[in-house]
């Protein structure tokens, strides 16, 4: 992790033209050791406020009521963090596909889980940063440049190799 999938997504989440385009919006985080019910239970409560009688539905009742409940309407959903391909299978029958610009975005670890969940080519495939962009996106953050005052550069290229690539380590 580290290398910046879930920032990346909350950008996109939380652009004011995006929310716009959409009805429905929802943000789940799956964790490892995932619930298939907090996970419909979460959505569902994005959707419409989650009453006392639906945390007594079976998992299979609720996977209809957010299908119905999804049915017809624009939305968009972010899985943050998902370790394994069943938790994408346990849900994925929950997600209408009305053809009306519905989109589901995950996010996840394993490059091996996308090629299960989607086309190849609607992926995107983060990388660590090279020491050059490290160093830009550090001067960025320090000094509101891309280019380090150079009797800093050498503490700062000692710092772009400690953080190793990763950018959230600023």
């Amino acid at each position: 992790g580290g290398v910046g999938k879930t920032a990346l997504s909350r950008v996109v989440y939380d652009d004011p033209s995006i929310g716009d385009h959409f009805y429905i919006h929802a943000w789940i985080v799956v964790f490892q050791g995932y619930d298939v019910r907090k996970i419909l239970l979460g959505i569902l409560n994005s959707v419409s406020h989650c009453t006392n009688e639906m945390y007594e539905k079976s998992n299979e009742q609720l996977a209809e009521q957010l299908y119905r409940s999804l049915e017809g309407r624009r939305y968009l959903i972010v899985l943050d963090d998902i370790w394994d391909v069943e938790a994408w299978n346990d849900v994925r029958r929950s997600f209408p596909d009305d053809n009306n610009g519905s989109r589901i975005i995950f996010t996840s670890r394993y490059t091996s889980i996308s090629s299960h969940v989607y086309n190849r080519n609607l992926t995107l495939d983060m990388h660590l940063l090279s020491i050059d962009q490290s160093l830009k996106l550090l001067s960025l953050k320090v000094f509101g440049t891309e280019s380090f005052p150079p009797e800093l550069e050498n503490v700062g290229r000692q710092i772009a190799v400690k953080c190793q690539g990763l950018p959230l380590a600023w």
